[in-house]
């Protein structure tokens, strides 16, 4: 099996093409154990342009038969709200909250892009075939007791390239993902109002308060950098918020339950589109408003935008969403 750096696993080198050649492949063959996720790395791919990694993930066959009972017999994924869409993702067996930093010989590489696959034989006959999920069966002798996810790394070089390496260092490192802890709703005249949240993982409880909210348009000068065929839904509601205790803003963010209206076309006889459009939100940090009393600090503010709609928001639905990685991060050192 040729791999190629910077190419995904469908790739395939076309008669012709210059230039690219395959990686020289070194046998690793090292497992490993990272809380919920088992499996092991098969080989590591190095050429003068990069180094690339496969990584190979067991999992179990009734967790993917779960899965897929759930979220495709019972749903409609296109129906999915917004938090529906992050719990399927959350509840995967195939996981996806992590990335994987990597050093050979002592040479910290530059993280590029990622793809994957899978393999499993749940409803075959409703799948695709994937014959680079089966080539990578194949190829690293796994085991058809149980499904795999095929993950693919690409890595740059940050100074020399390490075409013989002895000692390869991998960093496991978990991502954030979102968890819905509570509801609120606020209507124009809501500062003041205060809400508690619990966070689902240690059971502490956080007061938000409101303390402005407001009705707004989207700035027409936006709207003048957007697709002139089409008509835009311009108003939202946009709420200034603290808590107590104190947060940081990337463990607890505010959304709108509400995907608001799409775009639609001008000219009426088109169909509407599916795209939509984001009021960005700011954080405003201690001592920037002048109306603080001398010698005080007013807490981290921070602004949550609602969708955008056609007519004017009267109140919109908000969910807490704590950010919480489910697993720490790990560091193997492999002797190749």
């Amino acid at each position: 099996m040729d791999v190629y750096y910077d190419k995904n696993f469908w790739y395939r080198k076309r008669e012709g093409q210059k230039g690219i050649s395959p990686l020289k492949k070194i046998s690793v063959d090292a497992s490993f154990c990272w809380k919920d996720i088992e499996g092991f790395i098969p080989a590591l791919y190095v050429g003068s342009e990069g180094a690339v990694l496969d990584v190979c993930i067991r999992v179990p066959f009734p967790e993917i038969e779960r899965y897929f009972g759930r979220w495709t017999e019972e749903k409609r994924l296109s129906g999915l709200t917004d938090e529906e869409f992050e719990e399927m993702q959350s509840d995967s067996p195939f996981p996806s909250d992590f990335r994987i930093e990597m050093g050979l010989d002592g040479e910290e590489l530059t993280s590029g892009f990622m793809c994957s696959t899978v393999w499993h034989p749940y409803k075959a006959e409703e799948q695709y075939a994937d014959e680079e999920a089966e080539a990578l069966m194949e190829e690293y002798g796994c085991d058809r007791g149980a499904g795999w996810m095929f993950t693919r790394w690409n890595y740059g070089w940050s100074g020399q390239p390490v075409l013989t390496p002895e000692r390869m260092t991998l960093s496991f490192c978990a991502d954030r993902q979102p968890v819905t802890a509570g509801y609120f709703i606020t209507a124009e005249g809501a500062e003041g109002e205060t809400h508690e949240i619990t966070d689902p993982d240690s059971g502490e409880t956080y007061v938000l308060t409101v303390r402005t909210c407001s009705n707004e348009m989207m700035d027409e000068e936006m709207k003048r950098t957007l697709d002139q065929e089409m008509e835009y839904p311009s108003f939202y509601q946009v709420i200034a918020w603290d808590a107590e205790p104190e947060i940081l803003k990337d463990e607890l963010q505010i959304q709108d339950c509400s995907r608001g209206d799409a775009p639609r076309w001008k000219d009426s006889g088109k169909r509407n589109g599916a795209v939509s459009v984001a009021v960005m939100c700011s954080e405003k940090l201690p001592g920037d408003t002048p109306a603080d009393p001398p010698g005080e600090q007013q807490k981290i503010l921070r602004t949550a935008c609602s969708s955008l709609h056609f007519e004017p928001v009267e109140e919109v639905r908000w969910r807490a969403v704590f950010l919480r990685r489910r697993r720490g991060d790990m560091t193997m050192e492999i002797e190749l």
